[in-house]
């Protein structure tokens, strides 16, 4: 046995693995940048994989280079491999070439760019997912999601013909419990937005003896971040027309490329359920 004092840099540890037959890596918790040395000059590397994250590091690594046959699944397999390979040196030759060959190919653990823009990806995905769970759980999104985009400046007898026939519209469809109204507050405050509407509903179920209780589900849209509005769009099934709409809110968003149905069409349009 030979003890070597600490390497003072990185160049001098590969040279030190140079002298080696093979790399024994600790257990049960293996290596992994300590791996690319050896794996660089290659050398024959003995893995053992245990059942915890950290005890299969070592082991994903021989996997990208589909050296199966180096890992080792119990210690008693481990011990027999290195000493295979530490009484074989045809095998150890063999296998050394054979690393080599494969870390000639930049393997996806060596190719920093490649990685990064995987996990780049990857943390775009958890994000959207949960830009996704989040606008469903606030806008309380249902089968059938709606959108209007009211002009909040005209005047309050043509925004109340507006949101009225679009409400009790909705209210009428058989599918009302499924559907979410989306209602765009651009240019206006949240406050007074749910109190116009609020007054509406209420005038509605007194004058036309509407019952809402089944829906629509009425849900207020303010200030959204553009990343936001890439995550709700897709789940919006239709835009719904009015006569007095927020053109300058509906192309900011990028709303344009929703389908658009008129109003008087609404009752007979028939929207997919997930």
């Amino acid at each position: 046995m030979i003890i070597l004092d600490a390497a003072p840099n990185r160049a001098d540890v590969k040279e030190r693995l140079k002298i080696a037959d093979i790399y024994l890596d600790i257990y049960p918790y293996s290596g992994m940048t300590s791996l690319i040395d050896p794996l660089k000059v290659g050398l024959p590397t003995v893995v053992l994989e245990g059942e915890c994250s950290r005890s299969k590091k070592g082991a994903s690594l021989l996997r990208s280079l589909q050296m199966f046959d180096l890992i080792a699944s119990s210690e008693e397999a481990y011990i027999q491999l290195a000493i295979e390979l530490g009484t074989n040196s045809e095998l150890r030759q063999q296998k050394s070439a054979q690393i080599e060959q494969k870390m000639q190919e930049n393997p996806r653990f060596m190719d920093s760019r490649a990685h990064s823009a995987q996990m780049g990806a990857l943390f775009q995905e958890l994000f959207q997912k949960y830009q996704t769970d989040t606008l469903n759980k606030n806008f309380r999104l249902r089968d059938i999601n709606l959108i209007i985009f009211p002009d909040w400046n005209q005047s309050e007898d043509s925004l109340y013909q507006d949101l009225a026939s679009v409400i009790s519209t909705l209210v009428a469809r058989p599918d009302q419990s499924h559907v979410t109204l989306l209602v765009d507050t651009t240019n206006i405050s949240e406050e007074d937005a749910d109190m116009a509407l609020s007054s509406i509903v209420m005038n509605l179920m007194m004058s036309e003896d509407l019952d809402v209780d089944d829906g629509p589900e009425i849900t207020l849209i303010g200030q959204l971040s553009e990343m936001q509005w890439e995550v709700l769009l897709p789940r919006i099934h239709s835009r719904i027309g009015l006569e007095n709409e927020n053109h300058e809110a509906i192309a900011r968003v990028k709303a344009t490329n929703l389908p658009c149905c008129e109003l008087d069409n609404l009752p007979n349009i028939s929207f997919l359920t997930s």
